[in-house]
């Protein structure tokens, strides 16, 4: 079973979450929960780097399998989006 989720990092995430929700209402997102994660650096154990915009990380049985990165002002574009599907390879077993 594959299934996404988003986490939005943020220093406020009361602020946060009423747009994600508008943005959800907006795009019709209805199957991947938005959720807002209280500190810009993440869980620790996750090892999001500083210097990324998004990150996209892919878990098989509870461990990262894979981990794509968006540096700061970059656009995802059809590159990462190659890069996101070859990656997914390593948790489709």
């Amino acid at each position: 079973k594959m299934a996404a989720f988003v986490t939005v990092l943020a220093e406020d995430a009361d602020k946060i979450g009423p747009k994600l929700e508008e943005m959800a209402k907006k795009h019709g997102i209805k199957n991947v929960p938005l959720t807002v994660f209280d500190g810009e650096s993440g869980p620790p154990d996750y090892n999001i780097s500083e210097k990324a915009d998004v990150t996209v990380m892919m878990w098989n049985k509870s461990k990262v399998a894979a981990s794509v990165v968006v540096a700061k002002g970059g656009k995802i574009d059809e590159k990462v989006i190659k890069n996101v599907v070859a990656s997914s390879e390593k948790i489709l077993n």
